[in-house]
């Protein structure tokens, strides 16, 4: 007779390296985000002052 397999006990690593890495995107993705709008922000104002300087030089003299 041959013993049988004893049941694996690997999906709780599975489950808990799964729960890392999706702990992990939702702090990245807030930090990502984060990041993207202020350069969003640093490049809407330059484009602002940019255009105003162009703009505003023949108008005021």
């Amino acid at each position: 007779m041959t013993k049988s397999a004893p049941p694996r006990q690997g999906w709780r690593l599975f489950a808990a390296f799964a729960l890392v890495v999706f702990a992990s995107m939702l702090v990245l993705q807030e930090a990502l985000a984060r990041m993207l709008a202020r350069w969003l922000a640093g490049v809407w104002v330059t484009t602002l002052d940019t255009l105003l300087r162009i703009f505003s030089g023949p108008i005021s003299g």
